[in-house]
C-alpha cells in the first residue's frame, strides 16, 4: 500500500523573485493535512530561495509560486540531496511536487501530487 502524499493546506511567504517577466511567490509549507510546522529558520528559507533561483526553467507551467514541503534531505526513492517543494498556480493549488537538487542543475519530478 503507498503512502499518500501531504496536501499543502496553508503556507508562508518568504519573497517573491522575479524570473524575466515571470514573479514566481516562494514559501514555506506551515500546514498539510498530516502536520503542522510553526518556525522555519531565516537561514533555512534563505537557502531554500537560493536553491529554488538555480533551477527556476524547469517548473511546471502555470507556476506562480513555490512552497517549501521539506528541507534538505535524502530518501530511499531520491538519494540525491534535495529540497521537496509544491509548485502551485494563482489560486495557491499544487500543480506538482518536485524535488530541487542543492548542488545540481536538475529538478527530479516526483509522481504524487
Amino acid at each position: 500500500m503507498s503512502k499518500k502524499p501531504a496536501i499543502l493546506k496553508s503556507s508562508q511567504a518568504i519573497r517573491s523573485i522575479v524570473f524575466g517577466q515571470q514573479t514566481i511567490n516562494v514559501a514555506w509549507a506551515s500546514e498539510t493535512n498530516a502536520w503542522r510546522r510553526k518556525l522555519c529558520a531565516p537561514e533555512l528559507q534563505e537557502e531554500f530561495v537560493q536553491v529554488l533561483g538555480k533551477h527556476k526553467e524547469p517548473l511546471p507551467p502555470g507556476t506562480t509560486g513555490v512552497a517549501m514541503k521539506e528541507s534538505e534531505h535524502v530518501s530511499d526513492g531520491d538519494p540525491r540531496p534535495h529540497y521537496t517543494a509544491y509548485c502551485l498556480d494563482g489560486a495557491g493549488k499544487t500543480i506538482q511536487v518536485i524535488h530541487l537538487i542543492k548542488d545540481g542543475d536538475e529538478v527530479a519530478e516526483k509522481e504524487e501530487k
